[in-house]
């Protein structure tokens, strides 16, 4: 019987927060609460009367339609969940409750179905699977061990990778206590960590385990402490990346640095004695000759020529030696630049050249340019113009040896360069040996004489002053007619 509209149980019956459906024996509608209502999309109205078997598709869990109405008509009711669906086609997940009504003489007259709305709550259910699932796969999947311990720290979970790094399968490390990994030099420095996790520190570092064939592993790791919502310490977690290849690769790097540092300690240690040696030798050669020189009355011309050619040869030798030595030193190390004016550098070079060559007839013409250029370079720059006017006087056969120097400025990529000609009239440089003269360990050209170590260490001098050099012939097409070579120099912005 259906409830009068005037009766207090109709306002019972429409307060229920579940659906309420009551149909005849045929399945025919002829109670709808309000929250059926609101479940299915259906008005009252709308739908009392029809049967609800072809009014509301209806998909049974893990059960077939058949065996359910057996199983109703046999015990007089039934629970399970099944699917739906509303007016508007939308599915929802219900817990539905069917009982058989029956009248004071035992006579099935309705069946009362009581039906739950669980779609959000199976929606929530859904979503903490798939993130469950989901993480899952990354604890799983994961490049880095994890390792979770309780409170005293035994082992309540680890991923297959954690396993894997420390040569176990996770079965055998479940329930197994920290410490029965480690030494007892890393069982200390745990104790410390375990402690200091206690009272809410997270930390990374690095740290030795000893896996199940008793070698030592080398890991990185980050540690975090857990607590409940009352704070209470209830173990940790930790993230693993295995380094011990990195840390053999490292201790492979320190040893292969120190064994250069030595070689090197020891290379510049038989240079400096190189270096000196051979200068005190050549110094004795030089100061020798110098005394045989002052008694010219026991010595003929000949054996005068003959010591100035050993004078010459060994002062030659004493600037190799140098230029070797300040080689080495740019080339180990960054040099530090200053502000320098290069006309005044320039001059003192030209009467250091007159000095040392003065037996030579030697013209040497510069453009009187007043002008100041300032560049950043230091100490190694009259090294540079010494170099090039050596090497234009050594390789000239003329009894009168003519050098022009050029000075001038030019425009380069939209940048400001000081342009250097140093012009002679030598032997000159084929095309094929234009390049090659400024390699570093590049023997002597053929033909050519003396010790050529100069225009390498020119040419490592100019380029840590960001400049360039090269050479030309000084008659374009003949080389024989001498040389010029070219150099420029960044000007130093105002």
């Amino acid at each position: 019987m259906l409830p009068d509209k005037q009766e207090p149980s109709l306002q019972f019956f429409n307060k229920i927060s579940d659906a309420i459906i009551i149909t005849d024996l045929e399945f025919n509608i002829k109670a709808w609460n309000r929250a059926a209502e609101l479940t299915y999309g259906w008005k009252a109205e709308e739908i009392i009367g029809k049967n609800i078997m072809n009014t509301i598709r209806i998909e049974y869990i893990n059960q077939e339609q058949d065996k359910v109405l057996m199983e109703f008509e046999k015990e007089g009711k039934w629970k399970g969940d099944v699917v739906q669906y509303t007016k508007n086609g939308e599915e929802i997940h219900i817990f539905s409750s069917v009982s058989l009504i029956k009248d004071k003489n035992g006579n099935p007259t309705e069946i009362v179905a009581i039906n739950q709305n669980k779609t959000k709550t199976r929606k929530i259910e859904d979503k903490l699977k798939l993130s469950k699932e989901k993480y899952r796969l990354i604890v799983e999947n994961a490049h880095e061990g994890i390792w979770m311990i309780d409170e005293h720290g035994y082992t309540s979970f680890v991923n297959d990778r954690m396993a894997e790094i420390l040569g176990y399968r996770r079965e055998e490390m479940l329930d197994a206590h920290l410490f029965n990994y480690m030494d007892e030099e890393y069982k200390k420095i745990a104790k410390k960590n375990l402690k200091r996790g206690k009272q809410g520190i997270r930390e990374q570092h690095e740290f030795v385990f000893v896996g199940k064939d008793r070698k030592r592993i080398s890991v990185l790791l980050s540690a975090s402490p857990l607590f409940t919502e009352k704070e209470k310490y209830i173990g940790a977690v930790a993230l693993i990346s295995d380094i011990t290849d990195k840390k053999k690769a490292e201790e492979k790097l320190k040893k292969s640095e120190k064994r250069y540092r030595d070689a090197y300690e020891q290379a510049n240690l038989y240079r400096d004695l190189f270096t000196h040696d051979m200068n005190n030798i050549l110094q004795v050669i030089i100061s020798s000759s110098e005394l045989i020189s002052y008694d010219k009355n026991d010595i003929d011309d000949k054996i005068e020529s003959y010591l100035e050619i050993i004078k010459n040869q060994a002062q030659q030798g004493a600037a190799l030696i140098n230029s070797i030595h300040r080689l080495s030193e740019l080339e180990e190390k960054d040099i530090e630049l200053e502000p320098i004016e290069l006309i005044g550098i320039l001059d003192r070079q030209l009467e250091y050249i007159k000095k040392m060559y003065k037996e030579k007839e030697i013209l040497i013409e510069r453009n009187n340019e007043i002008n100041q250029y300032v560049i950043l370079a230091n100490r190694f720059l009259g090294e540079v113009f010494r170099n090039i006017l050596t090497n234009s006087i050594k390789y000239n056969n003329n009894s009168k040896i003519e050098i022009i120097i050029k000075v001038s400025m030019e425009i380069v990529d939209d940048r400001e360069y000081i342009k250097l000609q140093f012009i002679d009239n030598g032997l000159g440089i084929k095309d094929e040996k234009k390049e090659i003269i400024f390699h570093k360990g590049k023997k002597d050209l053929k033909g050519s004489k003396g010790m050529g170590i100069g225009l390498s260490l020119v040419k490592v001098i100019i380029e840590k002053y960001q400049g360039k050099i090269w050479v030309e012939d000084r008659i374009e097409g003949n080389y024989k007619m001498g040389s010029k070579f070219i150099v420029l120099l960044p000007k130093l912005k105002k």
